[in-house]
């Protein structure tokens, strides 16, 4: 008698949890893909565009553009993510003094970035400094107010590493401290000002519950949970989407 195969077991559980997904959130894209699509509509051509903080690229940046940008250049000062990340050009730096010239860039990109800022008002001036006049800042980050934050901030740091390593098979290497001083949209904006630029533009999204799929009674519990918050106050919601122009 042969012994089950767990990779189909994984397999078969993993289409429950997608049927479920789709099932209850029908219309739902993915916060990851309106960023992408967001950043492919704002590139042109002749565009030189900065990765804020893409270390090994997770979310496919570089491939979703496609060739768009004349020049796509990511920053970061995590080594070990710089040299998994397979595009082309790639920095070591820091975003509060970032190493390349006034008015370089057409477009910055900084996903997951704003979480993990312990001066955020630095770096959003480094960002205006280093924007032409008009050049926008396209940025994706967890909400502050939203119930993942409440649960990362009651954990110790360690415990919140083991969890993610655990529950979402991310490296203790991929999680870094959070700050969440630049994860509200009042507080985005009001510092965008501060340093010259302009909130243009801002989405909240609430999203899959991916971080408990883990566990089949877990994720069926905040399906609906999700659901519901979808129905409160996009201050409630999980990630926000928006846009930072760089005024003349």
């Amino acid at each position: 008698m042969s012994n089950p195969d767990p990779s189909a077991a994984i397999s078969v559980r993993r289409e429950h949890i997608e049927r479920r997904n789709r099932r209850w959130f029908a219309n739902y894209i993915p916060a990851h893909e309106v960023y992408c699509a967001a950043a492919r509509r704002a590139a042109r051509r002749d565009d030189a565009i900065l990765h804020l903080g893409g270390g090994h690229d997770s979310l496919g940046v570089e491939a979703s553009l496609g060739g768009l940008a004349r020049r796509l250049v990511c920053v970061d000062p995590d080594l070990n993510g710089l040299r998994r990340n397979r595009g082309r050009l790639k920095v070591g730096g820091d975003g509060e003094q970032l190493p390349f010239r006034s008015g370089l860039f057409d477009l910055i990109l900084a996903e997951n970035v704003f979480e993990h800022l312990p001066c955020p008002r630095a770096v959003l001036a480094e960002c205006r400094r280093c924007l032409r006049p008009g050049g926008r800042l396209i940025f994706l980050c967890p909400n502050r107010y939203g119930y993942i934050y409440m649960i990362s901030a009651a954990l110790p740091y360690r415990l919140h590493t083991r969890f993610r390593q655990w529950a979402l098979r991310v490296e203790e290497a991929d999680t870094f401290p959070t700050y969440y001083r630049l994860n509200t949209v009042r507080r985005i904006s009001a510092t965008a000002r501060q340093v010259g630029l302009r909130l243009e533009a801002v989405e909240s999204y609430v999203g899959w519950p991916t971080y408990w799929e883990f566990s089949d009674l877990l994720h069926r519990v905040f399906v609906v949970a999700h659901r519901i918050l979808e129905l409160m106050p996009p201050a409630l919601h999980l990630t926000l989407i928006g846009v930072l122009r760089r005024e003349s």
